[in-house]
């Protein structure tokens, strides 16, 4: 009676592919703790194990996860899992403990996987752990080892999570003073629109394998799967669209860098984009007073006469208007202009 077991608590998860209905995991739930206590010895239990371990992560259930997961990596459970089912279990943990941030616990299954991964995609979320870990621990040599794995393109390069890590990152090598390090992390982060349009990307193609599955009469556990990760996927994309650009705090960081290693003509041009681009940000003042400096730097007088008149018409009582107005009247004067003087 074990297959029958089996079968109906995987039925209940085709179920709640159609219903989107915890109910429907926590009965499959019921099902497969039957099957372990009733059938020990199942030569199903193994696939029964690993789905449940899938369950219990959908209805945010970790801590069980954590633990059947570690049983079975250790051999708690009497049942015997192939080299590529033990990826799966490392990848597995290695997502939960990052989401977590818990770096104690964490660090160990993530150098695991980054050295055992039998797939690419599994080695970069490993490097990506091991990246945020890295720097929450201060080992910046061993972080910035690693950024040429997380260079290559996988599928955790377009999550947020990695994204906003190397942009705090990026501030964390600027206060050692590691600025050409600086400059490698910048060049690696994606924007919101781009993780967006990855995203959409997988989106339609996995919602056209379904489509074809089921014109084909092909409703089987690849579907199934295939169904969950475009419930994951929009899961994301609905997280995705709340959140902020990140270009102009990408831009502004690469900005300061260049300024820092006197690469004033880039400096100077990406934060006039800044000031032309974004009127009303918060940051309008800094961003005007960031490139008047800049192309009073490169000799640009006359474009830096034009944005001092301007910040000053516009902030007559700003924050920088005091050495805008100073260095407006050293411009002036170099400009040949003994009409205005403030």
């Amino acid at each position: 009676l074990d297959f029958p077991i089996f079968l109906i608590g995987t039925g209940y998860i085709q179920a709640f592919v159609r219903s989107n209905s915890p109910a429907d995991l926590n009965e499959a739930l019921v099902w497969y703790d039957r099957l372990q206590q009733s059938y020990p010895r199942s030569p199903k239990l193994k696939e029964a194990l690993l789905k449940k371990i899938d369950i219990l992560r959908t209805l945010k259930r970790e801590p069980e996860a954590i633990k059947l997961m570690k049983q079975i990596l250790d051999g708690g459970i009497a049942i015997r899992i192939d080299p590529k089912e033990r990826n799966k279990l490392l990848k597995d943990l290695t997502q939960i403990y990052y989401n977590q941030a818990n770096w104690k616990e964490g660090l160990p299954i993530f150098t695991q996987l980054l050295t055992e991964a039998s797939d690419f995609n599994s080695q970069a979320w490993a490097a990506a752990a091991c990246f945020e870990a890295y720097i929450a621990e201060k080992r910046l040599d061993d972080a910035m080892a690693l950024l040429p794995m997380l260079a290559r393109e996988s599928e955790v390069r377009y999550l947020p999570r990695l994204n906003v890590a190397l942009l705090k990152a990026s501030d964390t090598m600027v206060a050692k003073e590691r600025l050409e390090d600086t400059s490698i992390i910048l060049s690696l982060i994606k924007t919101t629109d781009i993780m967006i349009e990855h995203h959409e990307a997988q989106l339609a193609s996995k919602q056209a394998k379904i489509q074809f599955n089921q014109d084909m009469g092909l409703e089987n556990e690849n579907t199934e799967r295939l169904g969950q990760e475009v419930k994951n996927l929009q899961v994301t994309l609905e997280h995705l669209r709340k959140l902020p650009t990140l270009r102009n705090a990408l831009l502004v960081r690469r900005a300061r860098n260049y300024t820092k290693t006197a690469r004033r003509y880039e400096a100077f041009w990406m934060f006039y984009d800044l000031m032309i681009e974004n009127p009303e940000d918060e940051q309008i003042q800094f961003f005007t007073y960031a490139a008047f400096s800049n192309a009073l730097q490169i000799d640009k007088t006359e474009t830096a006469i034009i944005i001092g008149r301007d910040y000053r018409s516009k902030f007559p009582k700003g924050l920088y208007y005091p050495d805008i107005t100073v260095a407006l009247v050293s411009a002036l004067k170099k400009s040949g202009d003994q009409t205005e003087f403030v």
